[in-house]
């Protein structure tokens, strides 16, 4: 019944499977939708999950919000090794949108992480996700002369469990494609499904269900360079895509006769970079520092055990010179 409801609120509104709008108005204007407007109405007779929202857009209304982005609570780094250790979000240390191990929330809050990272993967919490991912150590590279160690993300990240067992939580009931991570139960129920950028790595089978997807590692990998002695990330490429599931329905009419589909909708990057001047100070404080410290630990070490040298002599000759002194065969002191 709710939904033939439903159904009969789409049409006398005019829905569509697919609307027409302005970037700026698909990212932060937002724009009118009597879909939406029709919801905030309900939600004073009927539970409607999720924050009460006048327009509808990708980013509309986040900017300066505690809501979106949640309170982290992780470690001030007192302690160089735990620095950036994160151990709760919204004052839970367990997210309820995954199961097992999937859902604790561990890792970095991923602006800081901790010193001497070395080749072990790179752990932080993605409160968008709605879970902690891990990427591996790619390889040691450079930055204006600063020696940074590259995490990148692989086919591992988002595989099924048949490539990665410890994937087996992201399957509720039915596993995604491989490729895809199922975020229905981070996004109130609806089927989206998040990726690298055109799909990088996914299943051919779910990348060509829909035309114009070329994926290409350098343009569309995710990708963190960070300076492992201060565990400072000075190169950062975050890229994702948002997928929904599109199925036909046969209580809906304006979806009776779409294909099943995994539709790509939008892909972002979120990219920083370090300067040659701030490059230049990572150098002075991660390898010029340590070595003039360790040149001047060894030079005073060498003038303490000479000055101790020169006192132990100047100690035994003004012993052996002071008034009183004699041979062994005196008979005074």
């Amino acid at each position: 019944m709710m939904k033939r409801m439903f159904n009969l609120m789409v049409e006398r509104m005019g829905s569509e499977v697919f609307v027409t709008r302005t970037v700026r108005q698909l990212l932060f204007e937002g724009y009118d939708d009597p879909l939406m407007s029709s919801a905030d109405m309900m939600r004073n007779f009927i539970d409607i999950p999720g924050p009460s929202m006048d327009k509808f857009g990708w980013f509309y209304a986040r900017n300066n919000t505690a809501y979106h982005d949640g309170v982290f609570n992780m470690d001030t780094g007192s302690e160089p090794s735990r620095r950036g250790n994160l151990y709760s979000w919204n004052y839970t240390s367990i997210s309820t949108a995954f199961r097992g191990e999937c859902g604790a929330i561990n890792g970095s809050a991923g602006e800081l992480f901790n010193a001497d990272l070395g080749r072990h993967g790179l752990s932080f919490y993605s409160s968008d996700m709605c879970r902690t991912l891990t990427v591996p150590f790619e390889k040691e590279t450079d930055i204006y002369g600063l020696k940074v160690n590259r995490y990148a993300a692989t086919e591992v990240l988002f595989a099924s469990p048949e490539i990665n067992p410890e994937n087996w939580c992201n399957c509720h009931g039915e596993c995604p494609p491989s490729g895809l991570l199922d975020q229905s139960h981070c996004r109130h129920g609806m089927q989206s499904f998040v990726s690298l950028p055109h799909m990088l790595f996914a299943d051919p089978r779910v990348v060509n269900e829909t035309e114009g997807q070329h994926a290409d590692p350098g343009r569309h990998k995710f990708l963190i360079d960070v300076e492992p002695m201060t565990g400072t990330p000075v190169s950062v490429r975050a890229r994702f895509q948002i997928n929904l599931l599109l199925k036909p329905s046969q209580y809906v009419s304006v979806l009776a006769d779409v294909p099943t589909v995994h539709m790509p909708v939008i892909w972002f990057e979120t990219s920083a970079d370090t300067t040659p001047a701030l490059a230049a100070k990572f150098q002075t404080i991660t390898v010029t520092l340590p070595v003039v410290l360790g040149v001047s630990s060894w030079a005073l070490a060498v003038l303490g055990a000479l000055a101790l040298a020169v006192a132990a002599v100047l100690y035994l000759r003004q012993r052996r010179l002071s008034p009183g002194s004699c041979d062994v065969t005196g008979g005074r002191r």
